[in-house]
């Protein structure tokens, strides 16, 4: 009978230990350091961007799996946010007062609600509509402004061994892959943008540094240090006027890894 028990209490055991493995990639993965300093990030970051694409180029992509456009602009009559989706802008910020729009990445499983919260640490843990979830949320860095006007943005997003949030970010780690799925969307209650990835990082969560808030040259020298430690070497050329877009999630090459995207 003891031994009866005994083999009981281990499989027990192994069961909530395998239950937690399976959960995400880290709970208390901490956050880049933003550093202020243009120069110091640009020689120490490894970090990754997305570029906006110009709309000209652009105007005639859609995505043939829903109705969100790949790109479109203010002016467009049609263009409401409950065109493209079930419920309106409004009924999802009576679910959550900090829901600022959608995320989608075309080809991928990641099609989430985006979310901005008072730090970058909340909705590592809790869902879009601030019930406890340690899947977290898919979300906008604080400092960021919710209307994504800023001249670089920040996401960040678990890693999860069960292929939801941002577990299909790991195939850009793929060439092939990365060639052949190129755009991210955001749709927010006043535009749907289309962004270009032009870099893929991998680098330690301790040292590298995310800068916002830079002017237009100070931009493009930043975008350029992304492109210039990439994983793969993009042709892309890196516009003059653009916007700056980049990724976050755990990867396991080392102790403490990040995978960004730019």
């Amino acid at each position: 009978m003891f031994n009866k028990c005994l083999r009981v209490l281990t499989l027990s055991i192994f069961i909530f230990t395998l239950s937690l493995l399976l959960i995400s990639c880290g709970k208390d993965a901490p956050s880049p350091t933003t550093s202020q300093d243009t120069d110091q990030t640009i020689e120490s970051s490894e970090n990754i961007s997305i570029s906006e694409t110009q709309s000209e180029a652009i105007t005639d992509i859609t995505d043939t799996t829903t109705n969100l456009p790949l790109y479109a602009t203010p002016e467009d009559d049609n263009l409401r946010f409950d065109t493209y989706f079930n419920a309106t802008f409004s009924e999802y910020m009576k679910e959550s007062p900090d829901f600022i729009g959608w995320f989608k990445v075309p080809g991928t499983n990641i099609d989430y609600p985006l979310v901005q919260g008072k730090d970058n640490d909340y909705y590592l843990r809790y869902d879009y509509k601030n019930s406890p979830d340690m899947d977290g949320s898919i979300y906008l860095d604080y400092k960021n402004s919710p209307n994504l006007y800023d001249t670089h943005n920040a996401i960040y997003g678990h890693y999860l061994f069960k292929g939801t949030m941002f577990h299909d970010l790991h195939q850009y780690k793929d060439e092939d892959f990365y060639n052949s799925h190129r755009y991210v969307v955001i749709v927010t209650s006043r535009e749907a943008v289309l962004y270009e990835f032009f870099a893929v990082q991998r680098v330690s969560a301790y040292n590298y540094y995310l800068s916002f808030n830079l002017d237009p040259g100070e931009l493009v020298e930043y975008a350029k240090h992304f492109k210039r430690n990439s994983i793969f070497d993009d042709p892309l050329e890196i516009p003059e006027d653009l916007s700056l877009l980049t990724l976050v999630t755990c990867t396991y090459e080392f102790d403490n890894a990040r995978l960004l995207l730019h």
